[in-house]
Order: structure tokens, then sequence, then C-alpha cells
């Protein structure tokens, strides 16, 4: 397969993954990078970030609730009391300070007051961000489960998956092959 057909596979599984999450909402960072005045998306998220779980529309309650196999038709999952923009800006600050990539799979366990009890670390790139993570959660307020229209304990699910961008700016370099060495060869007379 060539270039242009891997260019083609490429941008179809692109097409096909935002399908598959449907909208996305974005954290953006505090601070624009220099030269600009357009602050980045930091994260997404597949909710609105800032909305109670009362206030997420039907379809963003739904995939809330993809991640619980035994809930019942009237059941709800425990969720962050303010949503989910306190516990994202804290875990952006986290995940600049590491340079590790990958995936993050928590899973909470909540009692019928919204008070966190423990968490259990499913995947992490590191044993120092799932920590970290895991300290983000236990140190937020849940609005906590329903079950048949009662309070009760349950787990909540927190999966994220992150890369590092570069900078705009960033130049990468071989490091197999020294820089100077792609100068030399295209000035001959050096």
């Amino acid at each position: 397969m060539g270039v242009v057909g891997r260019a083609g596979l490429a941008a179809g599984l692109a097409c096909v993954a935002a399908l598959a999450w449907g909208k996305q909402d974005a954290l953006r960072d505090e601070v624009p990078e220099t030269g600009s005045n357009i602050a980045r998306v930091a994260m997404t998220w597949p909710v609105t970030i800032d909305a109670t779980y009362a206030q997420l529309a039907p379809d963003e309650r739904d995939l809330v609730r993809g991640d619980y196999v035994k809930l019942g038709a009237n059941d709800e999952p425990a969720y962050p009391m303010y949503g989910m923009f306190p516990v994202l800006t804290e875990m952006q600050r986290i995940r600049m300070g590491t340079t590790d990539d990958g995936r993050v799979a928590l899973i909470v366990r909540v009692d019928a007051q919204g008070n966190p009890h423990g968490f259990a670390v499913l995947k992490a790139p590191d044993i120092s961000v799932a920590k970290a993570f895991g300290f983000v959660l236990m140190h937020t307020t849940f609005k906590p489960a329903s079950c048949g229209g009662q309070a009760c304990d349950s787990d909540y699910v927190f999966r994220y998956d992150f890369a590092h961008r570069k900078p705009s700016n960033f130049i990468a370099v071989n490091w197999e092959r020294p820089l100077w060495a792609d100068l030399v060869a295209k000035q001959p007379g050096l």
C-alpha cells in the first residue's frame, strides 16, 4: 500500500473514530502558546465537561451508562457531583508534569452518600500517574448511584487515553543520525 493509500486509510479510521465517539467536549489550556492568542485543547472528553449528571443530554447519559453492564433501566451510575471540569482540570496539571503517555483506567468505590472509599488501578502508564489520578478521584465528591430509586454503593469508572502534544515549534531530531549530518549532506562544500 502506497503513502496515499495509507493516508486515505488513516483518514477513514479517524472519521470512523469520530463517529463512534460522537461529539467531544474540550478542556483548554489556561494560557495560550507563545505567539498565539488561541488556547490549545488540553484534554477532550466525550460528554459536556461542566455539566452534572442531571444536566447531561440523554445521549450523553447513555454514553456514561455504557461503562456499567449491570445498570437497570431506571438506575444511575455514580458521577462527579460538579461535573468533570474540576476533575479534568486537576488531571491536566498532573498529566503535564509527566512524560509518560498511555491509557489510565481506574475504578473508584463510592458509597451511598457520594464519598469515595478506595480505588483500583486497571491500567496506567506509570504507578505514580495512577496514584496521582486516584488521589484526585479520592478527593472528589460524587453524586451517589441510584439503584431502584434509592442511593446505593457503587463503582465509578474513569478511563482516559492521553498523549503529550509537541509544541508547535518542536523540531523532531533523528538521534541515530546527528542533525549536522543532514546539513552537510545538503551543502557538499562544508
